[in-house]
């Protein structure tokens, strides 16, 4: 929100490493990193607990994935050289100009791991809804509301048509989280749910009373649903539980608790 081209993050080593450096002689130092969610699965963050500071390297991941979401470049580096944040930002400067093709000017690469930043920034008020606001509930959607939800171009519209239930009480305007139950839906479901879903979204317009759930950042993490564990699988929906869900996205509630369980599935 303050519009920031960089973030740094400063520790006791000069970048992230794929295991603690002090500890194994193969750790490999990462220069850039273009995917968090890829880096995480070759680094080990139990590993890499830093003696300044709380948290670990886990933490500063967190810390990078949500600012290169809100397009700001983040950077991870020692704290015992403080000039060294100016070195990189000039560096990063000389690499990043587009007249500068040649490398022959451009002095040595100060140590450090830089995160690039999203070329598609999250807009502020999703950023804030999803990383400041504390959730007051879950709203249960259908797979087939989750895979329109998280294309972009869907603009984050939820429609009372994919919603199946409801976790908790929370008022219009509360921050919710939007959540899938844990189980296996085979292809033929998904198209189903997604067909009709889609019938509901082409016949309503925004604002429609009994129509618009409300406004949220969906992500697509079909892959990892699939993957996870089959619980409540045959449970209705007003009885699971949030060990029973998957959370996917986040977002503001256009009407309460009450009122969208009574309008859940609505399509005319």
């Amino acid at each position: 929100m303050i519009r920031a081209d960089y973030l740094f993050l400063l520790t006791d080593v000069d970048g992230l490493y794929t295991s603690n450096p002090r500890k194994d002689p193969d750790a490999k130092y990462i220069e850039v990193v273009t995917s968090i969610a890829a880096t995480r699965a070759e680094v080990s963050t139990t590993t890499l607990g830093s003696s300044l500071g709380t948290g670990g390297m886990e933490t500063k991941l967190i810390a990078a994935e949500i600012a290169t979401a809100a397009g700001v470049k983040t950077v991870i580096t020692s704290s015992k050289e403080p000039g060294r944040v100016l070195k990189i930002i000039e560096y990063d400067m000389l690499m990043t100009n587009a007249h500068s093709n040649a490398t022959s000017g451009v002095p040595p690469r100060p140590p450090h791991t830089l995160f690039l930043a999203s070329r598609e920034p999250m807009p502020d008020l999703k950023s804030w809804t999803r990383h400041t606001l504390n959730p007051s509930g879950s709203v249960i959607i259908d797979t087939g509301a989750h895979h329109v939800l998280s294309k972009r171009e869907s603009g984050g519209r939820l429609l009372a048509a994919g919603v199946i239930g409801v976790i908790g009480a929370f008022a219009a305007q509360q921050a919710v989280r939007i959540v899938v139950r844990r189980r296996r839906v085979d292809v033929e479901e998904r198209e189903e749910e997604k067909k009709r879903y889609l019938s509901a979204l082409g016949t309503t317009r925004p604002g429609t009373p009994h129509q618009d759930a409300g406004s949220f950042e969906v992500d697509n993490r079909s892959n990892e649903i699939e993957s996870e564990k089959t619980l409540g699988a045959n449970k209705p929906e007003g009885e699971l539980r949030e060990e029973e869900v998957i959370e996917v996205g986040r977002g503001l509630a256009n009407y309460n608790s009450a009122q969208i369980l009574a309008v859940k599935g609505y399509h005319r």
